[in-house]
């Protein structure tokens, strides 16, 4: 149920010299937008990241890291505004989550525009993603932005 092969994840070791962070060796901080109804694309993003988590490289977060009593709006915005990849998994649900099109999205773009960060959309879904102009301009995930799927 994912869209992404295992060969095209490293993709995003290049991007390390060009992201500016306290130090070289420091991995670099993932955040991953997703709609909800697109939870298992998320999961098993989360485990194809698993090597370059462990080998130190990047530093993932997302949603459902956030605690009880934490005021998930901050702590969200929070970590987008150190994101140094943005790794947003696009479907139609993900186009019709009025969060992350008011609220997630937009941060990632600014932070895009101001070149402190990398974002790379990942097609979990058949959907009309060519129709949004930010994310169109992106090369996306897999290759020819045309979401796959694991075999069951």
């Amino acid at each position: 149920m994912v869209t992404v092969g295992t060969n095209e994840l490293p993709q995003v070791l290049h991007l390390r010299p060009k992201i500016p962070v306290m130090q070289s060796d420091a991995p670099l901080k993932t955040f991953i937008i997703y709609a909800h109804e697109d939870r298992g694309f998320k999961e098993d993003l989360f485990k194809r990241l698993k090597l370059l988590r462990s080998q130190g490289l990047i530093a993932p977060w997302h949603d459902r890291d956030l605690v009880a009593g934490d005021d998930w709006d901050k702590v969200i915005r929070g970590h987008l505004a150190i994101a140094d990849i943005i790794l947003p998994i696009i479907s139609i649900d993900f186009f019709n989550s009025d969060y992350i099109e008011q609220v997630e999205i937009v941060e990632a773009f600014e932070r895009y525009e101001h070149g402190k960060a990398h974002i790379l959309p990942i097609i979990a879904r058949q959907c009309r993603w060519e129709d949004d102009p930010r994310i169109a301009k992106l090369q996306a995930l897999p290759e020819n932005g045309t979401p796959r799927h694991l075999f069951a």
